[in-house]
């Protein structure tokens, strides 16, 4: 049987996700399946992060500052009524990927009028800011903030300007797709794809599971697709559902009128799954 391993991730900000072509193996048919779910097991265990819980960060007579949410991270904030300075640093001691991720949710305390609001994030030394911030007022939907609202100094430091006329709203690194998205997804896979096998391979050090999908488990060739081994490639993982999506669409097209040559594709390969490799760390942020 041929494996093929595919990554959700992404090399830029902006909505550019590609799949990163990881190897290629031949393995015998008899163990491939128990390799590529004990692979996928142990990747799932080594990047999972332990918990930790947040509640109010700062706050000014007009506002306060929270990150006791999924994907809420900063590191501290000092708060005036007009203005908002947090700090964000890296999870890892020492270093080692130089794109630290910030998720804070503004509530305000007075609703009549809008809050204006000037917000500096400043980084650590050798780091600087680099994802446009997405902005949400539910935490479900998001719109990156206009480039005329931020600017990054030559220190890496952003400088954003936020009118908040909502109860609250959401600044992130990145869309924030919870826990409550990918379940979302998983129904969505399970829905196009009849012939699927849905298996808990594991579970994370937190305890969230870690979920496989096959399309097409017994089909002799496998495409292994994994996402958010690193929290913030979510444009990988929003790529990744695209794809799926109109794999499946193909699908039904293809096999509408008998077994034609692309219908015979979908009987031979099988694609495994894994939306969420790193449930923790989309979760802590």
């Amino acid at each position: 049987m041929k494996i093929t391993v595919l990554q959700a991730s992404s090399s830029s900000s902006d909505y550019s996700g590609n799949f990163s072509l990881i190897c290629r193996a031949n393995l015998v048919k008899g163990n491939c399946r128990r390799f590529v779910l004990l692979l996928v097991f142990a990747v799932a265990y080594v990047v999972a992060a332990a918990a930790d819980g947040n509640s109010v960060l700062c706050e000014s007579s007009l506002y306060e500052v929270k990150i006791d949410f999924q994907g809420g991270s900063l590191n501290s904030c000092k708060a005036t009524d007009n203005s908002l300075v947090g700090e964000v640093a890296p999870e890892d001691r020492p270093p080692i990927n130089p794109s630290p991720w910030y998720a804070f949710k503004i509530e305000r305390h007075v609703s009549d009028t809008p809050l204006e609001l000037d917000v500096v994030l400043n980084y650590p030394s050798g780091y600087q800011h680099r994802y446009l911030p997405k902005l949400s007022s539910d935490g479900v939907n998001w719109t990156p903030i206009s480039n005329q609202n931020i600017s990054v100094d030559t220190k890496g430091s952003a400088h954003i300007s936020l009118t908040i006329d909502s109860d609250s709203l959401y600044v992130s690194a990145q869309e924030n797709l919870n826990l409550d998205w990918y379940h979302q997804w998983n129904e969505e896979l399970e829905r196009e794809w009849p012939q699927r096998e849905t298996e808990t391979i594991g579970y994370s050090i937190a305890r969230h599971p870690i979920v496989v999908i096959e399309t097409n488990p017994r089909a002799s060739k496998t495409v292994l697709l994994m996402g958010r081994a690193h929290p913030p490639e979510v444009p990988g993982t929003i790529a990744m559902r695209e794809f799926m999506r109109a794999l499946a669409s193909i699908r039904v097209e293809a096999c509408l009128n008998g077994l034609t040559s692309k219908c015979r594709f979908f009987q031979r390969y099988n694609f495994l799954i894994v939306p969420l490799l790193n449930p923790d760390g989309v979760v802590l942020g």
